[in-house]
């Protein structure tokens, strides 16, 4: 998946938190079938994780919104969470 995608992903995530981005939200945003969201992350989960990892290396840009970048870092949180389990 390009950087695009993945930012497009990452704005769904910012906007709605992880818990509310549905699949429906993330494959409309995306341009993506459902097939191929799971094809190429396998989960929300994962696509999740893929974009903090994006974001942490620099490849995804900073949110043009302050209150849309402090709820994506609430479930950045959540993130670091749910990967340490």
């Amino acid at each position: 998946m390009s950087i695009h995608t993945l930012e497009k992903a990452m704005i769904v995530f910012w906007q709605k938190g992880y818990d509310d981005a549905s699949k429906t939200d993330l494959v409309k945003a995306m341009g993506i079938t459902p097939p191929s969201l799971y094809a190429a992350f396998g989960n929300k989960e994962s696509l999740f994780l893929r974009t903090l990892r994006a974001k942490a290396e620099g490849d995804l840009p900073q949110a043009a919104d302050p209150e849309a970048l402090a709820r994506y870092l609430d479930v950045v949180g959540q993130g670091l969470s749910i990967q340490a389990t």
